[in-house]
């Protein structure tokens, strides 16, 4: 999915300044026969429709987006990845008046997802881009729904939004049981799986130990349960059981970014090295990944997904586009010690 043009691609077609793109498409001053052809071809071959927007925006009061997900700092940092698409989607979608406000919520909290989303509606939302990890919950709140939603990160069944963008969990599970196999086919595999009621967690988990039961490995493999709110504490009673129940695990997957925490308790018990595989590029990850202690990370570029959430947000609703996908699926990004600087800065 491509960005939408905007004034600025124009100018840099064109070769001219955004003023002079301005007087071209206002009919604003004097503009030479030449420059003014380059500015229309570069118009023409970008897409761009500067009448509608133009009468959007002088007749509409703006569109309001809310993105509604967990805060920031939850899941070791995850969710301030996807901030970054925000702000670049909210810089663009402004010369279509469009706004874009963020509401958070903690999602280890009963209730505190409803509040999000009722508090967006309150102060005007006409559409919603949203990352419910509650699955009960958030279904029962988008279901209530009057305006269009898009779901980012996790789809949600029973709920009808516009479009889903994000990974296929139970591929992405598979893959990293694959990639398990490669590098510690002779170890059993511990699965720490993080929030058990969370449908996207869940797929990660079903994949992982599908593959393994597709290759005649199913005895292999035990699943280690993490609370919703689990921290480095939890992590290092898991770690713990999975070391007493057999000494002899040294492939762990780790189905959400808590990976770096494995890798931290591994360190401090001077455990013998296990081969290790998580999600998401997280600060912590990425430096585990380029030390070699971690494996493997499976991306799901978060930011991308917001930004793209958003961008289709624009097209639907004031461009009126009609979607020609409704389930946009992010690549399995698969991050290792010999690129991570090429997907991490």
């Amino acid at each position: 999915m491509t960005a939408l043009p905007t004034v600025k691609d124009i100018a840099e077609r064109a070769q001219v300044s955004i003023g002079t793109v301005d007087r071209v498409l206002h009919g604003r001053g004097r503009v030479a026969e030449e420059t003014l052809v380059r500015v229309n071809n570069a118009v023409r071959e970008l897409g761009y429709k500067p009448n509608m927007f133009a009468r959007h925006l002088s007749l509409a009061r703006p569109r309001r987006f809310a993105v509604v997900m967990p805060r920031p700092g939850q899941d070791s940092g995850y969710w301030g990845l996807a901030v970054n698409g925000l702000r670049r989607a909210r810089q663009e979608l402004s010369a279509f008046g469009a706004e874009v406000h963020r509401y958070h919520y903690d999602r280890t909290a009963a209730g505190s997802f409803e509040r999000a989303i009722s508090l967006a509606r309150t102060e005007g939302a006409d559409a919603y881009l949203a990352a419910c990890v509650r699955p009960g919950e958030g279904g029962r709140v988008l279901r209530g729904l009057k305006q269009p939603y898009v779901l980012f990160d996790s789809e949600l069944p029973g709920t009808k939004p516009l479009a889903y963008i994000g990974q296929d969990a139970y591929a992405s599970g598979r893959l990293a049981a694959r990639l398990m196999q490669l590098i510690a086919s002779g170890s059993p595999a511990a699965v720490i799986r993080t929030m058990s009621d969370d449908f996207h967690i869940s797929a990660r988990v079903r994949g992982f130990s599908e593959y393994y039961a597709s290759h005649g490995h199913s005895s292999r493999i035990r699943i280690f349960d993490i609370p919703a709110d689990g921290d480095e504490r939890s992590f290092g009673r898991i770690c713990g059981e999975i070391t007493a129940a057999s000494p002899s695990f040294r492939a762990i997957f780790v189905s959400n970014a808590e990976a770096h925490r494995v890798v931290h308790y591994l360190r401090l018990k001077k455990r013998a090295r296990c081969s290790v595989i998580g999600y998401d590029l997280i600060e912590a990850n990425a430096r585990c990944v380029s030390s070699g202690t971690v494996d493997f990370i499976i991306d799901q570029r978060p930011d991308v997904q917001v930004y793209e959430g958003l961008m289709l947000l624009c097209r639907t609703t004031i461009r009126k586009e009609k979607l020609r996908r409704r389930r946009i699926i992010m690549p399995l990004d698969i991050i290792t010690k010999e690129n991570v600087q090429f997907h991490h800065s």
